[in-house]
């Protein structure tokens, strides 16, 4: 009993040990010091800590698929990076694994000072919940369009523009207007408003933009569960040839902005502004997101792709049999 005792003594004296090292950083030196013990039995026992299974250690990298279809896509396209995430078992938790890997690159990619701009997306959203705050000071984030009004964060750029500055301890700014409005005579005024002018020309100097690429098929349209297309808008877009939407932009296969009354009734930053911000993140998984993907990369509209190994297959299998 005595035995058994010490065991479990000297197993929490391990996990402790383990705490100390792997999760708060303390050299092997400091924590023999706090001890009052030698350097080569911290070293001893966090060896033990491993052979006994209190501390298991796993490298994730990338699958040789996922590494194929990134260097595959970099050239392809051109783009700056491409994040393949792996396919787990469903929507959601795919969406997980894409948003874990996005926030860990864009972190990688912060300085102080840096301005980041935001649009919106269900992707994008999980993508702000899982950045780690790196040690950076000053961050700004900026609204790329006017917002939703929706209350469901994964919709509204206000929330996401909020959310993201909260996790960077920073500050931000949100377009006082909606997304689309009743018509571009409305559109034009609001343009000229102050508020609205000055938040327009932050958003295009950002170095970063975080960006959702939608579908415009109306049973997965986001802005059509916000409420700015009806159903029978959306099916006439796609009758027009729309095939997805980025910013509340509507966008052909080619990537080229399409010719629309709705999109002459959008408020934010001008497609010649949002091309010019030097790092532009699409963020999307899915079947149904395959077209609207292929055709933002394209069209240029990002350089640096967040997706997950399927739909990374099938936007190279649909670029190669449509050429």
């Amino acid at each position: 009993m005595v035995k058994h005792g010490m065991d479990i003594t000297r197993r929490d004296f391990l996990i402790t040990l383990a705490r100390h090292y792997y999760e708060e950083d303390l050299s092997q030196q400091e924590i023999a010091d706090r001890y009052s013990i030698s350097r080569s039995n911290v070293s001893k026992m966090l060896k033990a800590c491993k052979e006994e299974k209190i501390v298991e250690i796993r490298i994730q990298a990338p699958s040789s698929q996922a590494l194929q279809f990134k260097a595959r896509l970099e050239e392809t396209f051109n783009i700056d990076h491409a994040i393949i995430a792996p396919s787990a078992g469903d929507t959601e938790a795919t969406k997980t694994e894409a948003a874990r890997a996005g926030a860990a690159y864009l972190c990688s990619l912060l300085e102080d000072s840096m301005k980041i701009g935001i649009s919106w997306g269900t992707t994008l959203y999980r993508l702000v919940q899982e950045v780690t705050p790196p040690d950076v000071k000053n961050i700004e984030v900026i609204q790329l369009h006017g917002g939703f009004g929706a209350k469901n964060p994964e919709i509204d750029g206000h929330e996401l523009a909020g959310m993201l500055a909260r996790k960077l301890k920073g500050s931000y700014r949100v377009m006082q207007a909606p997304a689309i409005v009743q018509n571009h005579e409305l559109r034009d005024l609001l343009l000229k408003e102050p508020n609205i002018a000055e938040t327009i020309a932050l958003a295009g100097s950002v170095h970063i933009a975080l960006m959702g690429i939608g579908s415009n098929l109306p049973e997965i349209s986001s802005m059509v569960r916000a409420g700015y297309l009806t159903e029978a808008e959306s099916a006439e877009l796609l009758e027009k040839g729309a095939v997805g939407v980025m910013c509340g932009l509507h966008f052909d296969k080619k990537g080229k902005l399409l010719s629309s009354p709705i999109n002459d009734r959008h408020i934010g930053l001008p497609p010649e502004a949002l091309l010019a911000i030097p790092k532009r993140f699409g963020v999307a998984v899915g079947s149904k997101k395959i077209q609207p993907i292929l055709a933002a990369l394209t069209g240029g509209l990002i350089n640096i792709l967040v997706t997950d190994e399927q739909t990374a297959m099938g936007i190279l299998y649909h670029h190669e049999t449509d050429n």
